[in-house]
C-alpha cells in the first residue's frame, strides 16, 4: 500500500492502520481499507492508475459534494466509510444524488 501510493500519487505515507475490508467482484477480489498520515502537501498523479488527485479540508469536501463538483462513493462502500471516518461523521449527499 505504501509503495503503491508513492508510485500512483507521489505521496509518502506513514502510520498505516487497517480499518476493514469489503468483497469486490471485479475480479473476485477483496478491497482493503486503511488510514495513513503524510506530511506531503503535493500529490502528483502518475497519469495511468490515477489521473487526478486533490486535497480537501473537511468543509471543502462537504461543499464540493453538495455543489456537485465531486461525487463520492455510495454509502454501501468501504471507500465511503473511510472518507466519513476521516470526516468525523456523515457527509450529506447532494439532494439529486442520493
Amino acid at each position: 500500500m505504501v509503495r503503491e501510493i508513492g508510485e500512483e500519487v507521489g505521496v509518502r505515507v506513514t502510520a498505516c492502520q487497517y480499518l476493514g475490508s469489503q468483497s469486490w467482484p471485479f475480479p473476485a477480489s477483496l478491497m482493503l481499507g486503511f488510514t495513513a498520515t503524510t506530511a506531503d502537501t503535493d500529490a502528483t498523479p502518475d497519469g495511468v492508475e490515477v489521473t487526478r488527485a486533490r486535497w480537501f479540508s473537511r468543509s471543502e469536501l462537504q461543499d464540493a459534494v453538495l455543489s456537485g463538483e465531486i461525487v463520492i462513493s455510495s454509502r454501501l462502500s468501504i471507500a465511503r466509510s473511510l472518507i466519513e471516518h476521516w470526516y468525523g461523521g456523515v457527509i450529506q449527499d447532494r439532494p439529486d444524488n442520493p
